[in-house]
């Protein structure tokens, strides 16, 4: 593939991990953003997290290695993950479109109605939908453009989250200026 393919791959990848990372770590370290909508978001980082570990290595390793051809036996596993871990993610954030629906078209029934189990049993199929459909499809061959805009979109959500999230943003910010300027 082209230079400019993979400078702007490996781009993409390390803010899809750090700003996923990120994500991942200042809801799992701060009680006060284990909120059911945060739930939904870290499944999502996580998804994305997992496209940034998969996707642009793992087509490098085929670029490089000559050897991703779709009849063989192993290129067939690297592509089923590789789509696996985009329908993931794709599902993911479909689930918290729909969370976040819900939330406020009616409001009073979702307080009600969205308890620990039923987020625990969506985010649950947001994961387990995309492994079951996922079994018998083949990659597209587009990989050009398909794969930079898969891992732009996981880049840029730690940044919705972090522009958008009021309680993210404000930790966010928090260890920002506690990395950035230190005494």
């Amino acid at each position: 593939m082209e230079t400019w393919f993979w400078i702007i791959g490996w781009v993409l990848l390390f803010l899809t991990i750090l700003g996923n990372g990120i994500t991942i770590f200042l809801v799992y370290s701060r009680g006060n953003l284990r909120t059911k909508t945060n739930a939904f978001i870290v499944s999502l980082a996580v998804a994305d997290f997992c496209v940034g570990l998969g996707v642009i290595p793992s087509l490098f390793f085929c670029d490089i290695t000559n050897t991703c051809d779709w009849p063989q036996h192993f290129p067939s596993r690297v592509n089923f993950i590789r789509l696996l871990l985009s329908n993931t993610s794709a599902a993911n954030l479909c689930g918290l479109v729909l969370e976040r629906l819900f939330a406020i078209v009616h409001p009073l029934k979702y307080i009600t109605l969205m308890t620990r189990r039923r987020m625990t049993q969506a985010i649950f199929f947001s994961w387990a939908l995309p492994t079951t459909s996922t079994s018998g499809s083949s990659p597209c061959k587009d990989e050009n453009y398909k794969i930079p805009i898969l891992v732009l979109n996981s880049a840029i959500n730690p940044l919705a989250y972090a522009f958008f999230k009021r309680d993210i943003k404000k930790e966010f910010k928090r260890l920002v200026g506690t990395v950035f300027y230190r005494k």
